[in-house]
């Protein structure tokens, strides 16, 4: 009865992908007032301009947010238009590139569960307590799970990558000059009340049985940079000539790995069946990474051995004939409507035929 339950709920998805619209929310955060990273705008601008040209997703259906336009109100709102916006069977794609803190950090106590992190936006400028930062803060539970249980419920496909940290046992304020800098922030450093504040020193979320909680999705597949413990790494413009990137601009090198694929898709097709699923899309920027020598493993939820819905089986964005596509359309954001975005001369520097 379950395996003809998956293959109808398979059936129903391959169905209403043929008429469904790609939808995207891009948000890139860099200048932050402390440990500000160079990486995020241009991750951001990259990720609209190879959604743009490569894989169908029209301009006005691309929301970007950099910098100053990413505050949490315009972020918070950004999430919530996406289900107006969009029908039942509809294909988003939310993608985050900045910085990120947990319950790991002990230079606040943050009251965070232990498996719900937090994302940084930018208006954390100026902020004089830890209660007042707390607030800003937008929250994987609080904020994050509601707006897309919402969205998965009403039967939109979410493909969400986030590109920052989520640990910070090891983490230290300032990174060597030979280290990659890492998307990770100690909270304490962004208030300006140093002071000792009774409201973090229980955290009585912190010792919850969250790790127990089953995946609470059945149509969103999630995919950031790191794992729980590990430090996701930024290439800062001092780094390009040991360290090259797809387009020799500053990236995460958790999104610089992932560039190299949506602009190649075949890389990653492993069965040779002219399309790439998600646990493919996985394990090809896992493998990527460790060759880079990278210091972190890309993590991918619902992993495949609790995956009742074969989200990992499905196509990234639900698209199955980019393989077969070579008519790349033309970028409205494109200065020159001859020049090629990404040379493919770059792409054979970085190891790829």
């Amino acid at each position: 009865m379950m395996k003809k339950a998956i293959s109808l709920i398979s059936y129903i998805i391959f169905a209403s992908s043929c008429f469904a619209e790609n939808h995207a929310l891009i948000i890139g955060i860099g200048h932050y007032p402390f440990q500000p990273l160079e990486g995020p705008k241009n991750d951001a601008n990259a990720i609209e301009e190879v959604l743009n040209t490569k894989w169908g997703f029209d301009s006005e259906n691309i929301t970007t947010l950099i910098d100053q336009q990413a505050t949490r109100e315009n972020i918070l709102a950004s999430l919530d238009s996406i289900y107006d916006k969009t029908n039942q069977g509809d294909n988003v794609f939310i993608y985050y590139s900045g910085h990120g803190t947990s319950v790991h950090d002990t230079s606040i106590q943050a009251p965070l569960p232990n498996t719900s992190g937090a994302l940084i936006p930018y208006d954390v400028h100026g902020l004089k307590t830890k209660a007042e930062l707390m607030k800003k803060l937008i929250k994987g539970r609080d904020d994050l799970k509601p707006r897309f249980t919402k969205l998965d419920q009403g039967g939109r496909h979410l493909f969400v990558t986030i590109d920052a940290c989520y640990s910070g046992n090891t983490i230290r304020a300032v990174n060597k000059p030979n280290e990659l800098p890492t998307r990770f922030i100690p909270l304490g450093q962004m208030v300006e009340d140093k002071s000792p504040d009774l409201e973090f020193k229980e955290n009585p979320l912190q010792n919850s049985n969250d790790d127990n909680e089953e995946y609470p999705y059945n149509n969103i597949f999630y995919l950031s940079a790191a794992s729980e413990h590990e430090k996701a790494q930024d290439i800062p413009l001092r780094f390009l000539h040991k360290i090259p990137t797809i387009d020799n601009k500053p990236h995460g090198a958790f999104t610089n790995t992932l560039l190299e694929y949506l602009y190649q898709p075949e890389i990653a097709d492993l069965n040779k069946d002219k399309k790439v699923s998600y646990f493919e899309l996985t394990k090809t920027l896992t493998k990527r990474m460790e060759e880079r020598e990278f210091s972190h493993t890309p993590s991918a939820l619902p992993t495949k051995k609790d995956d009742i819905y074969q989200l990992t089986e499905q196509s990234v964005f639900f698209i199955d004939e980019i393989l077969s596509n070579n008519n790349t359309k033309t970028s409205a954001h494109s200065k020159n409507k001859n020049e090629e975005t990404i040379p493919s001369k770059k792409l054979k520097k970085l190891g790829f035929k």
